[in-house]
């Protein structure tokens, strides 16, 4: 019934229901890291019609009920608060591609906030058009805190500085012209004021 009553109701009718069904069902809580659209960041109040997001910015985003019941909501800490990421690197064909698997582990390995359960691990992904592509998974615990985006930088500049030591190239992409002729090509200068 309170789906039926919200669906066709005024907003102001619509924020209150879906204040009612957060704090009934409790699809999010607070404390959740959870995304809402283009917003994310950790839920700081449920209120009966709007609730507080606290975003990685600093923000405080006041976001009505319905738009959290009606809308996508991916909550990153509903059930855990282990979060599997992943990066990708490419690096130049003829690479040792057992070094490159070792360096990116043991970056991974290094960072204090990686969880060492599930083990930090490598795939080969693809033979890429100007790179042998791998992928980096690990798993963080998503506790207040913790910035995804920042652990992940942390790992680029890491793993470059393991490459650049290991003289492995992080290749750039590059095109090849090829000019097919018969003979030689002919050249000419033209004025253009005329």
């Amino acid at each position: 019934r309170a789906i039926a009553a919200g669906v066709g109701a005024p907003p102001m009718v619509r924020d209150r229901v879906g204040g009612l069904m957060l704090l009934a069902a409790r699809p999010a809580r607070v404390g959740h890291l959870v995304d809402v659209g283009t917003i994310r960041g950790r839920i700081s109040t449920i209120g009966i019609r709007v609730s507080t997001i606290h975003t990685s910015k600093g923000m405080d985003m006041l976001i009505p009920n319905s738009m959290l019941v009606e809308e996508k909501l991916i909550n990153w800490t509903y059930s855990n608060h282990e979060v599997r990421w992943e990066i990708p690197i490419g690096v130049a064909y003829g690479s040792d591609v057992d070094q490159v698997t070792a360096i990116l582990v043991a970056a991974a390995q290094a960072h204090p906030t990686i969880l060492p359960q599930p083990a930090p691990l490598v795939l080969f992904e693809e033979f890429g058009d100007n790179a042998l592509v791998f992928i980096l998974r690990y798993w963080l615990r998503m506790v207040p805190g913790v910035d995804e985006r920042r652990v992940a930088s942390d790992l680029r500049y890491s793993i470059l500085a393991a490459l650049t030591a290991a003289n492995i190239e992080i290749p750039f992409p590059q095109r090849q012209l090829h000019l097919a002729a018969g003979g030689p090509l002919e050249v000419r200068m033209v004025d253009e004021r005329n």
